[in-house]
């Protein structure tokens, strides 16, 4: 058994002992921040477990009828539950399904495994219903459940996995990795705005994100300047992805509150953007960068609800407005 990524060597030689033990556990819950490929070994470790030739060091062979329908995702020893569509939550129906399933025989006479994508966004019902599965696993059966924030879980779930927790890389081997993926990038930069996320940084450099966070950047810097209407800020916002606004907002707070305490550029997960975020820090004095700070870090709880988008981004920029004016 193979880790598909570098930094989840230690997590892949932990299951390997319990595998060759026969102690791995009926439930596992692995959670870390996003960016780390959890569900790259989530799924390594079904194949893992649904194969039926698997090697005395514990790969999977890749070969045999299971490994080549899992391959497919045709195993009918295997099921996956997340979100469905635009769904904020896995709903009760989903995990009854997964439930019915787990107790089914396996058509092949081995393991079954049942996979939860984001199980923080299990539902209360939802929840609850997986209790059954967890507090009586049939024989044979494996639930692998994945999360970016498992305090988000009921406590009662939590109890009945074995956690795995999975941390980012040290900067420089994320940046090493990523230097070898996109040769072309400024690995350490990204790795930096990326927190230590080496496949959101891999994400990040593929696509437009660098070119709209300067554009972001350089609009809120208008609006602080007064070059810039709150209203034609807002307008700009609007096609911008909510959480990562957030994302960014809060990322360039918390350094500008570093600078405030005299940090270095080093310190930094902004380090491209040093002289602009030590002049906010110097024009908005710590109270109001906290001030600003919680009302960013709200937002972002109530992320997932049904408030309205441009209502929210309205009050972001009159959040920035307000604490601006009192300068």
């Amino acid at each position: 058994m193979s880790a598909s990524y570098p930094w989840q060597k230690k997590q892949w030689s932990q299951l390997k002992h319990q595998l060759s033990d026969d102690k791995l556990p009926h439930a596992l819950l692995l959670c870390g921040p996003p960016g780390l490929g959890k569900v790259a070994f989530a799924r390594g470790l079904a194949k893992l477990l649904l194969c039926t030739q698997a090697s005395e060091s514990l790969e999977a062979c890749g070969h045999c009828r299971q490994c080549r329908l899992f391959g497919a995702d045709t195993h009918p020893d295997y099921y996956q539950v997340s979100r469905e569509g635009s769904a904020q939550w896995i709903l009760v129906d989903q995990i009854r399904a997964l439930n019915e399933f787990m107790v089914l025989s396996s058509q092949y006479g081995h393991h079954k495994v049942g996979l939860i994508l984001g199980a923080e966004t299990l539902n209360r019902n939802a929840a609850n219903s997986l209790l059954k599965t967890l507090e009586e696993p049939p024989p044979g059966s494996y639930a692998l459940l994945v999360s970016s924030d498992p305090m988000k879980l009921p406590a009662t779930v939590r109890s009945r996995c074995q956690r795995i927790n999975f941390n980012p890389p040290s900067r420089s081997d994320g940046s090493a990795w990523l230097a070898k993926h996109i040769p072309e990038s400024d690995s350490a930069l990204l790795i930096s705005l990326c927190h230590g996320q080496p496949l959101t940084a891999k994400a990040f450099a593929k696509g437009d994100l660098l070119k709209t966070r300067q554009s972001v950047f350089a609009g809120l810097n208008q609006f602080i300047g007064g070059g810039v209407s709150g209203v034609e800020l807002a307008k700009r916002w609007e096609k911008i992805e909510f959480i990562q606004l957030l994302d960014w907002l809060i990322s360039w707070l918390i350094d500008s509150l570093r600078l405030s305490q005299n940090a270095d550029a080093g310190c930094l997960d902004n380090p491209d953007f040093y002289p602009e975020l030590d002049g906010i820090s110097n024009r908005l004095n710590i109270r109001y960068l906290y001030d600003i700070l919680d009302q960013m870090l709200e937002y972002k709880r109530l992320a997932g609800t049904s408030l309205n988008h441009r209502l929210r981004l309205e009050d972001i920029v009159l959040a920035w407005s307000a604490r601006c004016q009192k300068q």
